[in-house]
């Protein structure tokens, strides 16, 4: 295992010993986080490899990088949203609030989406 692992796994050792003399419900989620920090790096000093194995439930789907230009204002408006998250204490990214609009268009009618993008300004591409 490497330094920083050590390093990591002796920082959580140090993390539950301080932790013993706090209230039982504030220490029970604690102690499940130590736990699943254990059985990390219990895999990871069983791996000889450097990957880290995703549980068998668990794929992930790939991801697909795309670049565009929006007006200054829609991208004033996706500030904003994340401003938002932040002042809830949640720190999202930009393609996340992107997703969320997915996610909330999906609820929406054909005929709503397409009476949506009616009303958007027209904006011509830019030439690279």
């Amino acid at each position: 295992m490497s330094k920083v692992a050590n390093k990591l796994q002796k920082s959580i050792q140090n993390e539950k010993q301080a932790v013993q003399n706090k209230p039982l419900a504030v220490t029970d989620n604690i102690v499940d986080q130590y736990n699943k920090a254990d059985e990390f790096f219990a895999v990871m000093q069983n791996s000889n490899s450097k990957a880290i194995k995703v549980s068998e439930g668990r794929k992930k789907q790939p991801l697909i990088t795309s670049t565009f230009s929006l007006p200054e204002d829609e991208y004033t408006s996706i500030t904003n949203v994340l401003k938002l998250f932040a002042q809830n204490n949640k720190f999202i990214k930009q393609t996340e609030v992107f997703r969320i609009a997915l996610a909330a268009m999906k609820s929406l009618p054909d005929s709503e989406i397409l009476e949506i993008y009616d009303l958007l300004p027209k904006v011509s591409g830019r030439n690279r």
